[in-house]
């Protein structure tokens, strides 16, 4: 919270944040890890002003708790996310909704989508609607009729008519699905009672989809969050969330109600009953009623760490206890935190570390120096980086180009750039051969290598990714090699002609024919790209469409290549997308026919406008 790029690069690197999300799926492991290593190595490099640096680190912090969590700007309470695990939350004029435990966009490619009203009927697009419900759609082109079939029942419903058959039966619509801007809609009580659900309003514009009626005696914090009231915030933390609109920060409970006041310019989530705020630039503590019960009069502050906190006043730092006591003497040019009973502090360029009492129990006499992390501090001299015990003795030498701390009793090393591990003894269990690597978490590490991102267990050796898993699962499917040629670099694929004869004989005469050459991918976003418009933005494709196809075999997962769409299910044409994260809501909507076999990398570093110089197959 003080000023400055070098300190939030710091505070990230000692806080090992990527492992706070041990327990979650690979792709998403993996996610957190690629990006908490970038936005270290990037801001060691880049200037930032520090408010800047400040929204980043929090807004890593966020991600990898929603992460967990699949909700957006801030959380929903437990009890919450309970009464909700089973349902579809949506609010009026509001293009997101939380679906299966995460909010997500009601339509992927386009978040003006939203749900409708007409004739005081509520109309939801027909693919948001079939997903949600996970029930498989089909689409008759010449009729405009819809079919969407899930546990042994069938609903047809045509664009245009007031009529809709389950099962065979007619039943009258109040209102009769429709096209706006180009999107099918669909009635969407008619179609959930259809297949057993019922959908309920609550106030306020609040709309939810479920077997039964959930009693809520929390509307207002499902509003909030749904509705966008506030411009941000961060997760719910000890029963608050930090909330801000027009730059001012407050607090809301878990029932929406903003219990302490928007009037401060910054402010921390709630750790121990208290949390970090700021005002006319200086810092203090609040607790949870709202009380400024530590003065704000510091110019910088980290938040409590066993007991106490590091704070700046007058260009220097020391440490305050919890009654807002200054307990170690303000004198040091930084510190930070305490960590296994050890802060880290520097005066005059060199580093080292005190104990609780302010006693320099490590000489400051290195150039840099990280917390202690499972027993071992991170310290650099004469340019090399080695680890010492909490005793000052150098147990691991000074020799490696960048150390990271301990985090599952490995410790990822550089060397002349080859990356790798050691374990506490400084052996170099897992050889330092690869391009990149990043720290254990639930027994596993993303490493890079020629190109190809792969997870490897505590042995070094290879372990399945999503895309790897992919892969081998269709080893023995009969594969044609294509290679995408892009101003950034290759992309190697393989495609799947018995999985997926329709999609790969279109895509496959369209690369035969030089059709991609040339052509530019118009959309890249977090977690995909796509191309293959010869508009160049997004409105064209080839002379022809296909119909729909889709294997269980081939998963909408990161390195994915499928067939993009309109909403209309069989007017696939020449456009497609190659994933960058999982996304496994796609998934029975779109023709996925292959996945990338290396150049993942490249995929990963894409802009808009990027050239495909050359699209062939690799006999």
């Amino acid at each position: 919270m003080q000023e400055g790029e070098n300190r939030w690069v710091r505070l990230f690197k000692r806080s090992n944040l990527a492992h706070a999300a041990c327990s979650v799926t690979k792709s998403t492991l993996y996610a957190v890890l690629m990006f908490s290593n970038w936005l270290i190595r990037t801001y060691q490099k880049k200037s930032k002003g520090g408010k800047e640096m400040k929204k980043v680190f929090a807004t890593m912090v966020t991600i990898i708790l929603l992460l967990g969590s699949g909700i957006g700007t801030y959380a929903f309470s437990d009890t919450t996310k309970e009464k909700l695990k089973d349902a579809v939350v949506l609010y009026l004029n509001e293009s997101k909704a939380y679906v299966d435990g995460a909010k997500r966009q009601i339509d992927p490619e386009n978040d003006k989508v939203c749900p409708v009203i007409s004739q005081k009927k509520t109309l939801l697009p027909l693919r948001f609607m079939a997903e949600s419900l996970k029930a498989e759609v089909k689409w008759d082109k010449k009729t405009n009729t819809t079919t969407l079939s899930l546990n042994g029942k069938t609903v047809k419903i045509t664009t245009g008519s007031t009529k809709m058959f389950i099962n065979g039966k007619e039943k009258k619509l109040d209102v009769p699905a429709k096209v706006i801007a180009g999107r099918s809609f669909i009635p969407a009580r008619a179609v959930a009672e259809a297949f057993d659900k019922k959908v309920f309003w609550y106030n306020r514009g609040l709309i939810i989809i479920s077997e039964k009626e959930k009693p809520l005696d929390n509307q207002e914090e499902i509003v909030e969050v749904m509705s966008g009231k506030y411009d941000g915030g961060d997760p719910f933390s000890e029963g608050l969330a930090g909330v801000y609109k027009d730059n001012k920060w407050g607090y809301i409970d878990n029932t929406g109600k903003e219990v302490i006041e928007l009037k401060y310019d910054d402010a921390y989530s709630f750790s121990k009953g208290l949390a970090v705020v700021k005002r006319n630039d200086k810092w203090g503590f609040i607790d949870e009623t709202g009380k400024e019960v530590i003065e704000l009069k510091y110019d910088g502050v980290d938040s409590f760490s066993e007991g106490l906190a590091a704070v700046k006043r007058n260009g220097k730092w020391g440490f305050i206890d919890e009654t807002g006591k200054e307990v170690i003497e303000l004198k040091y040019d930084d510190a930070y935190s305490f960590s296994e009973g050890l802060a880290e502090a520097t005066k005059e360029g060199k580093w080292g570390y005190i104990n609780k009492t302010g006693k320099e129990v490590i000489e400051l006499k290195y150039d840099d120096a990280y917390s202690f992390s499972q027993g071992l501090g991170v310290v650099k001299r004469n340019d090399k980086w080695g680890f010492l015990d909490n005793t000052g003795k150098e147990i691991i030498e000074l020799k490696y180009d960048t150390a990271y701390s301990f985090s599952e009793g490995l410790a990822v090393v550089v060397k002349d750039s080859e990356w790798g591990y050691i374990d506490k003894t400084g052996k170099e269990v897992i050889e330092l051969k690869y391009d990149e690597a990043y720290s254990f978490s639930g027994g596993l590490a993303v490493v890079k290598k020629d190109g190809l991102t792969l997870f490897i267990d505590k042995e070094g050796k290879e372990v399945s990714s999503s895309t790897t898993i992919q892969s081998n699962d269709l080893e023995k499917e009969e594969k044609v090699m294509i290679n995408i040629k892009t101003d950034k670099g290759d992309i190697k694929l393989a495609i799947y002609p018995e999985l997926m004869p329709i999609t790969t004989e279109n895509f496959l005469n369209l690369v035969n024919e030089g059709f991609y050459n040339g052509l530019n991918f118009h959309r890249v976003e977090d977690w995909v790209v796509q191309g293959g418009d010869p508009n160049g933005n997004g409105t064209g494709g080839s002379d022809k469409t296909i119909k729909l196809e889709t294997n269980a075999k081939l998963k909408n997962i990161r390195g994915a290549i499928a067939m993009a769409r309109t909403s209309e299910p069989d007017s696939a044409s020449s456009q497609f997308y190659i994933l960058k994260q999982d996304a496994s809501w796609l998934d029975g909507s779109y023709a996925v026919f292959g996945n990338v076999i290396s150049g993942m990398d490249i995929v990963d570093k894409m802009v808009v406008n990027d050239k495909i110089i050359k699209v062939e197959e690799v006999k």
